[in-house]
């Protein structure tokens, strides 16, 4: 009877039948599961990867395994970690402007100098005016890109892709400097650089704050790291320079000074605490003048006017602990059409997540850096986690999880490099590409269906009111705030109809938002959302009825 199941003993049969059989399992759930339970319980396929992960490192450190990794000869050339993310983020250069990107193209044509120094003094302030964010240096970004590109959509996005790939070279270099090989280096960066999650941050225009952000702070680990090795002064200060610029992007990169106590915890065998103290001093200051321009915490409020970020409970727990790394490793924007491809590309990634871990045998120094890039993904949802108190269906926050991104990125290489088999690990290697591909193209297509009907929509209104009298604005009822998992509109209706008709006069709301309290010529429309005509004149009777409102 052994003799019938010897083939097992061969690691070659035993780990794809593994992973065959995990997909199985994961593919049956998900097809026959009730449609509202199939985001649940994705979010616990990952949860159960990550306890796995965390479960192996534990058993690891009690047990010892001498194995040469070679984790050298893994054939991946360094020039893919530019060439696969530009290629697979090519789609991308067609998406058009989408909800806050058309508000940002407005108040991109004002003064760069003034609106920048305005931005210093009292930085963004809302209609209401309560002082939202300080991203000083993220609008003078926008503020370029329309005096290079006005309103050409593809020259932002070149810019955005652009950005990434310099976060994509920092997470190589930041493999480096941690340990790896120059090939799990390359790796690292390119599982980081396809990885799904990723879509909207570098899709989205007006997620350009994040961008610049991670792109600043990840070359401010880099130098900190290389300042540790050589003890050069000009490096340390180089990293606080980076950091201190990263604070005027976007707040989430405070994060930065608790990553490296981490990252002097659990990977240096040394610890230097004297020079972490820059970087609080840097956060300090930074944070210091931040709250004297917005006059408080600033960001996100709650029901009760407080800051979201402050509030701390079973919600922020499990967004920390549960959604945000959860989301990071499987992300996927439920949606977008058709439903069966994310189940099977869901599927697919679990098993191949789950017999990773499995298969791999990481050494001492791999799992430090499994126990880092861990503590990496938990740490950076921190500053957002309020935006992850539930179920984010269609990763409508998913650019406040592109720094745990990283972290993902650097726990999948060490995981990888602890595979013995050497065909084995080219094999996975390939195998996680090709799942994360698969999610990326997926989660893009929503943002390039909800481009086209978007194009559709502004088409329309031209040709049904081709030259509306002065002042005119238009009222839309029943007009969605999201289409395919992506932002409808929610903000920049009226400068989106000022584009399209090249005239400042105009304006739109919908029926749902306050009347001016002007008087204008109201031109009032249905939303159908019929492929053929997506809105439609309103009556007389329902006309009046508009005025009204």
């Amino acid at each position: 009877m052994r003799d019938r199941f010897k083939f097992l003993n061969n690691s070659y049969i035993r780990s794809p039948l593994a992973c065959l059989a995990l997909f199985a399992a994961a593919l049956a759930t998900l097809t026959l599961a009730r449609p509202d339970r199939r985001i649940a319980l994705v979010q616990n396929f990952a949860v159960l990867f990550f306890l796995v992960v965390i479960v192996l490192l534990l058993w690891l450190n009690k047990e010892s395994f001498a194995h040469n990794t070679r984790d050298g000869e893994i054939q991946l050339n360094s020039v893919l970690m530019f060439v696969l993310p530009a290629l697979a983020y090519l789609p991308a250069l067609s998406v058009y402007f989408v909800s806050d990107d058309f508000e940002h193209l407005r108040i991109a044509r004002l003064p760069l100098l003034h609106f920048v120094g305005q931005q210093l003094i009292r930085g963004q302030v809302t209609a209401s005016g309560y002082h939202l964010f300080f991203r000083p240096l993220g609008f003078a970004s926008l503020f370029i890109d329309y005096r290079l590109f006005h309103s050409w959509a593809p020259g932002y996005h070149l810019v955005n892709l652009a950005l990434h790939l310099v976060v994509v070279a920092g997470v190589y270099f930041l493999a480096l400097q941690l340990g790896f090989s120059p090939r799990m280096s390359t790796v690292a960066a390119v599982l980081f650089s396809v990885a799904p999650v990723t879509v909207q941050p570098v899709t989205y225009i007006a997620a350009r704050f994040d961008l610049i952000a991670t792109a600043l702070g990840i070359w401010s680990l880099v130098a900190y790291l290389h300042f540790r090795k050589s003890s050069s002064v000009t490096m340390y200060a180089a990293a606080l320079s980076l950091f201190f610029m990263a604070t005027f992007a976007k707040e989430s990169i405070y994060v930065l000074p608790l990553l490296i106590v981490w990252l002097e915890l659990m990977v240096m065998p040394r610890r230097l605490w004297k020079a972490d103290c820059g970087f609080f001093a840097v956060a300090a200051a930074t944070f210091a003048y931040r709250w004297q321009v917005l006059h408080g915490m600033g960001g996100y409020q709650n029901t009760t006017g407080s800051p979201a970020v402050l509030t701390v409970g079973r919600k922020a727990l499990a967004a920390v602990l549960i959604r945000g790394p959860a989301e990071t490793l499987l992300g996927y924007n439920w949606h977008q059409a058709p439903v069966w491809r994310i189940i099977a590309i869901a599927a697919a990634t679990t098993a191949v997540a789950l017999s990773l871990v499995l298969l791999s045998r990481p050494d001492p120094c791999r799992r430090r850096l499994a126990w880092f890039a861990l503590g990496w993904i938990v740490l950076a949802v921190l500053p957002a986690h309020s935006l992850l108190w539930t179920a984010d269906v269609a990763l409508l926050w998913s650019r406040v999880l592109y720094i745990s991104a990283i972290g993902l990125a650097i726990l999948l290489a060490a995981l990888l490099s602890g595979i013995p088999d050497l065909r084995l690990r080219r094999v996975w290697t390939l195998l996680l590409l090709i799942c994360f591909l698969l999610g990326l193209w997926h989660n893009l297509s929503a943002w390039r269906s909800n481009t086209r009907i978007t194009h559709q929509f502004l088409a329309e209104l031209q040709r049904m009111e081709p030259s509306p009298p002065r002042n005119s604005e238009f009222v839309i009822a029943d007009m969605p705030i999201e289409l395919c998992g992506v932002r409808f509109f929610l903000t920049g209706l009226t400068p989106a109809i000022q584009l399209a008709y090249g005239r400042q006069d105009l304006t739109a709301r919908r029926t749902s938002e306050p009347a001016p309290q002007q008087s204008r010529h109201t031109i009032a429309l249905q939303w159908t959302g019929r492929p053929s005509a997506l809105v439609e004149p309103i009556n007389e009777q329902q006309n009046d009825s508009v005025r009204s409102q």
